[in-house]
């Protein structure tokens, strides 16, 4: 993840995704986003993302155990601590403005916090 400068008031951000590698079980794609405002656009940010498709509920083994999809990729609290450390519940919001928390998405807080 890479970021190019400061989007300020009025600037508006537009996210361009192209899909590089898919599989079964996800995609990465690359990310690019570039701010539009009064003098033309510019890349402000670029990130790399992968998408992953989990097992919905319990679902019999796959026939063959390359195609079986995890339930799940991350322990919840080692994911919630990752969230954290990348800063998403300090500038995520909700499009209310409210503030994103690790229970609105079905995340125990991590220990000690």
């Amino acid at each position: 993840l890479s970021f190019n400068g400061l989007v300020r008031p009025g600037d508006a951000i537009e996210y361009r995704a192209k899909i590089g590698r898919t599989m079964e079980a996800g995609a990465q794609c690359g990310v690019v986003g570039v701010v539009k405002d009064g003098q033309g656009e510019r890349q402000q940010a670029e990130a790399e993302i992968f998408f992953a498709r989990l097992q919905p509920g319990e679902q019999p083994p796959a026939e063959d155990p390359k195609d079986q999809l995890p339930s799940r990729l991350f322990d919840p609290v080692d994911l919630c601590r990752w969230l954290m450390t990348t800063g998403i519940f300090t500038v995520g919001v909700h499009e209310d403005g409210s503030r994103m928390t690790p229970a609105d998405y079905g995340l125990p807080a991590p220990t000690g916090q």
